[in-house]
């Protein structure tokens, strides 16, 4: 069974979310790891952390955004023919 173009890229596009999703995660937690455990974890500290997460979540909300005109140019596509 073939892959398309388009299958293969929704399937990559998944992948990499479902990363940048669990990378996100990793980061809440070690950060509220470290405020918990940590004497020597600043506020700057977590501050950081949770800036790198933020920096994240716009990744990824510009890959969702990028990913509806994809879809919606491949449906587009589709229906032409």
């Amino acid at each position: 069974m073939k892959k398309t173009k388009w299958e293969r890229q929704d399937l990559i596009n998944e992948l990499h979310s479902k990363v940048i999703l669990i990378d996100m995660k990793g980061k809440i937690f070690q950060t509220i790891c470290s405020l918990l455990d940590d004497q020597m974890y600043t506020k700057n500290d977590a501050v950081f952390s949770l800036l790198d997460v933020l920096a994240l979540i716009e990744l990824e909300e510009r890959s969702v955004n990028s990913d509806g005109v994809r879809n919606s140019l491949k449906t587009g596509n589709e229906s032409k023919n």
